[in-house]
């Protein structure tokens, strides 16, 4: 009976190899995706506003000019109705960011998000692109461009649309 018991053992520990590495890998997956994941980059000033993805040894990430203090928003799926903004910060006295990202899978799985930059005496940038992976050497550049912002109402059409019906509903 004790022999059997122990051929049954190692069969089953032959067995339980496979999904034992499947949950294991899968659980490595859930892990490196729930972690926290930064997005590296820079604002200068240029000729023309643009976001690129290029790499860590780009020259531009420490030649140029950085541009301080200039508000970032992240933007997860900008052409969905259920874009979600999963990362926010500043830039550094040199232009430096690092950013964030709140979003399930960041750095692991292919997302789309695009980037926004304000600062005063600067015309606003967007740009999108894929978020790189944890391990890319990619950093994002943002050049934004001298001059006066014309802001916009940044209410919803609705309330815009309440407040100017509220003549006609007081009646």
């Amino acid at each position: 009976m004790r022999e059997q018991s122990g051929v049954m053992a190692s069969k089953i520990r032959s067995r339980g190899g496979f999904p034992t590495a499947l949950c294991l890998l899968v659980a490595a997956f859930f892990v490196s995706g729930c972690s926290s994941y930064r997005l590296q980059g820079r604002v200068i000033e240029g000729a023309r506003p643009s976001v690129e993805l290029v790499s860590k040894d780009d020259p531009r990430l420490s030649q140029e000019i950085g541009v301080p203090e200039a508000d970032l928003k992240l933007t997860l799926d900008p052409d969905r109705l259920s874009r979600e903004v999963v990362g926010w910060g500043s830039s550094g006295s040199d232009g430096t960011f690092s950013l964030g990202v709140d979003a399930f899978g960041s750095g692991v799985l292919m997302h789309e998000v695009e980037i926004d930059a304000r600062r005063d005496g600067f015309l606003d940038t967007q740009g999108a692109f894929m978020l790189p992976g944890k391990a890319s050497s990619r950093r994002v550049l943002v050049t934004v461009v001298a001059g006066k912002q014309r802001r916009v109402d940044e209410r919803s059409f609705l309330d815009r649309t309440m407040d100017e019906a509220e003549v006609y509903l007081r009646e």
